[in-house]
């Protein structure tokens, strides 16, 4: 749980709505064996880590990286699956993080042991009386360090932070502007705090190999 200052723990889920781009993908590295594999929320670590809120999500949740030869993320094979949760937000919605498939790019050196992954998202809150979103947002997931070794990826750690946009209006889905400013309170976004987002490669699934 992060250190800063948590209001409140939500389990959330999501569906991503998603678009990526990595700024070059020439820097990528051959990995040995192609394919794909998952990373996801893990323990105690947040999803999102908003400003003033915590949010999760529970099994099964991850985005699916599938990589070519060139140690390049494949965006026509991957994609993301986040089921919704409830949250204990102002009016209990439910809450979805949204990726969209084909709309993750980025690259993987297995031989460094180094990741970067670029997604663009939005989070979804939907109650009995409104449906409201967040503006959308892109973020860079990186590895802190170097991790792996002898050109081995076992398990693997990818955060970024990125300022997520405030919940808007939209009167036509019933956000109205005191439901989208309860949210906006509640979650600590006022359009220039940061949000940390962060997922796990587990040490069961594939491990990635690059000489």
């Amino acid at each position: 749980m992060s250190t800063r200052n948590v209001k409140r723990c939500l389990a959330v889920s999501a569906f991503v709505i998603a678009s990526a781009t990595v700024a070059s993908n020439a820097a990528a590295a051959p990995v040995d064996n192609p394919g794909s594999f998952e990373l996801g929320p893990t323990g105690p670590v947040p999803l999102i880590d908003f400003p003033a809120y915590s949010l999760g999500a529970n099994a099964p949740a991850a985005i699916f990286v599938d990589l070519d030869a060139s140690g390049a993320i494949d965006p026509s094979t991957s994609g993301a699956f986040f089921p919704a949760e409830s949250t204990t937000l102002s009016g209990t919605p439910f809450a979805q993080l949204s990726v969209a498939d084909g709309d993750i790019t980025g690259t993987i050196d297995a031989a460094a042991g180094v990741a970067v992954i670029s997604l663009r998202g939005q989070v979804t809150f939907t109650s009995t009386s409104y449906t409201c979103r967040t503006g959308a947002f892109t973020v860079t997931l990186s590895s802190p360090f170097p991790q792996g070794r002898f050109g081995k990826i076992n398990d693997i750690t990818v955060s970024g932070d990125v300022v997520i946009p405030p919940v808007q209006v939209n009167t036509r889905t019933g956000c109205s502007a005191a439901a989208a400013a309860l949210l906006n309170s509640d979650l600590g976004l006022n359009g220039s705090a940061t949000s940390h987002i962060s997922l796990y490669k587990f040490i069961s699934d594939r491990t990635i190999t690059g000489s």
